[in-house]
Formats: C-alpha cells, sequence, structure tokens
C-alpha cells in the first residue's frame, strides 16, 4: 500500500523546526505564517500546504525543500506519484527523492518535457557557476594575481557566460536582475 506524499510532513517540519533550536513562535516570525498554522502543519491537522509555504518553511529551516516534501526519512515506502479515475502509480520515496532532485522520472524514457525542464535546471546552474568563477577571476585579477593567468580565466567564463545566455533566452529563460518590488509579470498579472 502507498502513502501520500504529504503524510509526515508534519513530523518532519517539527523534527528540524527541533533540530534548528525553534519554538513554533520563533519560526512564525521567519515565515509568513501564523504559530496556530504551524502547530496545524505539525500535527497533521492542515495538510495542503502550498508551494509558498513549503519554500518559505523550508528556507527559514535553512534545508532543501524536498526535506519536507518527501519521507527521506524512509526512503523505502511506496509513495502515491499520480492518481486519476481508473489507476494509482506508486513509487519508492528515495526513487521520487531521486526525480525531485535531478529530474530523471524512474524507469521511464526520457520525454520532450523532461528533456527541456532538466536541459534548462542544468544550464541555469551551469550560468550561476560561470557567474561565480567569473567573478572570482575578476576579483584575482583587479588584485594583481596573475599566479593562474586569471585574465584568460576571465575572458573564458565571459564568452562562456554570453553562450549560456543566449541558449537560455532560446529555451524561453529570462535572466533580468528585477529589483526587489518588480514581479518580473507582465503588468495585471501580480
Amino acid at each position: 500500500m502507498s502513502q501520500r506524499p504529504s503524510d509526515g510532513l508534519g513530523s518532519r517540519l517539527a523534527y528540524y523546526r527541533k533540530l534548528a533550536g525553534l519554538s513554533a513562535e520563533r519560526l512564525s516570525q521567519r515565515v509568513p505564517m501564523s504559530r496556530a498554522v504551524i502547530a496545524n502543519i505539525e500535527s497533521g491537522r492542515k495538510r495542503d500546504v502550498t508551494v509558498d509555504e513549503m519554500l518559505a518553511l523550508a528556507w527559514a529551516l535553512d534545508i532543501p525543500p524536498v526535506a519536507l516534501a518527501l519521507p527521506v526519512e524512509q526512503p523505502n515506502v511506496f509513495l502515491e506519484t499520480a492518481s486519476g479515475e481508473t489507476r494509482t502509480e506508486s513509487a519508492r520515496a528515495h526513487a521520487a527523492i531521486d526525480w525531485f532532485m535531478t529530474g530523471k522520472k524512474p524507469g521511464g524514457a526520457s520525454t520532450p518535457q523532461q528533456m527541456i525542464a532538466t536541459t534548462r535546471l542544468r544550464m541555469l546552474r551551469d550560468y550561476y557557476s560561470t557567474q561565480a568563477q567569473l567573478a572570482r577571476a575578476e576579483a584575482a585579477t583587479a588584485n594583481g594575481d596573475d599566479s593562474a593567468n586569471w585574465s584568460a580565466i576571465a575572458e573564458e567564463q565571459r564568452i562562456r557566460l554570453r553562450d549560456l545566455t543566449e541558449e537560455l533566452a532560446g529555451l524561453g529563460i529570462d535572466l533580468t536582475y528585477y529589483k526587489i518590488d518588480e514581479t518580473g509579470l507582465p503588468d495585471g498579472d501580480d
């Protein structure tokens, strides 16, 4: 028999909250929800946690969201991954965790949408990693340290960053740096 992924969410939240040394009241001061809502999640009375709430809780607790979303503590249980009118699909928690982390669905052939999604994620990671490497090379060059030929490394990273920017734009990724009060949505969509 399989369980829902949300089964145990409350106990996972309580575990990580206590591990962080926070009371429910103190955690509520870090996230946009009341102490009562946190208590209801932990007790299992509230199971309909939104993505916004999940991300806020994980961010406040300094843990990956998957640690709240899926039963990392029970990697071999079966989770209901999809339920329709005529059938229910299940997977072991460890396979769902791997899918959550990598985008690779267990036992399935790659689909176009999976390949696009994982390519976007991989390229975004590469883009921000390249950006960090460029900043490091530029800082070393600015400090006069050319022991590792930082200026050449910086130029290579600039080229790589330009190429990644073009490729990501082709995949529909908007790399605009928004101000804190901008949504990035067209007018009227916020």
